[in-house]
């Protein structure tokens, strides 16, 4: 198995979302998940742009409409 470089590894969406809990103690927190973000959101497996068990309707929306992670592109993207 090739490891990753730094440069290779994606940042999860949350890292970018209004609804974060910034609080190093309690690890990855949000408003929708304050016991956790789930390890498949976490690691990009799962999109929660979209409905995810447990969210109580909250998702993940732009903490500033102009800053835009790699991930959050579209195949018409030219990056």
């Amino acid at each position: 198995m090739r490891t990753k470089k730094l440069s290779e590894i994606e940042a999860p969406i949350c890292m970018n979302c209004r609804h974060r809990i910034n609080d190093n103690r309690m690890g990855f927190r949000c408003m929708a998940f304050p016991k956790g973000i789930p390890a498949k959101i976490i690691s990009s497996r799962a999109d929660h742009r979209e409905p995810y068990r447990d969210d109580h309707g909250i998702r993940y929306e732009p903490i500033d409409n102009d800053f835009v992670l790699p991930s959050q592109l579209g195949a018409e993207s030219n990056l």
